[in-house]
């Protein structure tokens, strides 16, 4: 929509209400759960995982973890974390 065709003032409300009409009439809603998407948008390419290690340890036995899922789904994952010492762990366990 050219709201420029209808107005030469973009605070115009009147056109403003027909922007916002518009816009919902051609918007579309997803319902993806965002780990999903996450995979789909990973999938086949090389990753920096900021924060891999979640702040425990802990994180890395479950099956959620993100960085886990990331790197089956990459091809390439680099996870880097402040966990200093968490992070020496996860690079001995490869």
């Amino acid at each position: 929509m050219d709201w420029t065709k209808h107005t030469t003032d973009p605070l115009d409300k009147a056109i403003g209400y027909k922007m916002r009409d518009h816009l919902q009439s051609i918007r579309e809603i997803q319902h993806i759960k965002y780990e999903d998407w996450l995979l789909d948008q990973v999938e086949n390419k090389t990753v920096l995982d900021i924060g891999a290690i979640e702040h425990d340890l802990s994180y890395t036995e479950m099956p959620s973890w993100k960085h886990r899922m990331l790197v089956e789904k990459a091809s390439k994952v680099v996870g880097v974390d402040i966990l200093e010492e968490y992070a020496n762990i996860l690079n001995e366990r490869g």
